[in-house]
């Protein structure tokens, strides 16, 4: 996991081209092919991670989730740091 906050929010956009630069070297060298990680760790910056890197990349798990997250929090309560709808 490689995190990195800047003092001043002005300075935001090094920052972020430093991380975004290595997590595409890392997904390069992984072996698999496309990101994948723990939905902790996602990235909230401007470009925002694809939504199947955080909860899977098979079509029904996403199905799934959705379903869940309609039934248990319709008013999208629990919707405020990675959400997938």
């Amino acid at each position: 996991m490689i995190s990195a906050t800047p003092k001043l929010l002005e300075d935001l956009a090094p920052f972020e081209e430093f991380l975004e630069k290595w997590k595409v070297r890392f997904i390069e060298v992984s072996g698999y092919g496309r990101l994948h990680q723990y939905v902790n760790y996602g990235n909230t910056t401007k470009k925002q991670d694809p939504v199947e890197a955080l909860y899977g990349y098979e079509p029904w798990r996403l199905r799934k989730l959705r379903a869940l997250k309609e039934k248990y929090d319709p008013r999208g309560f629990f919707s405020w740091y990675q959400p997938f709808m």
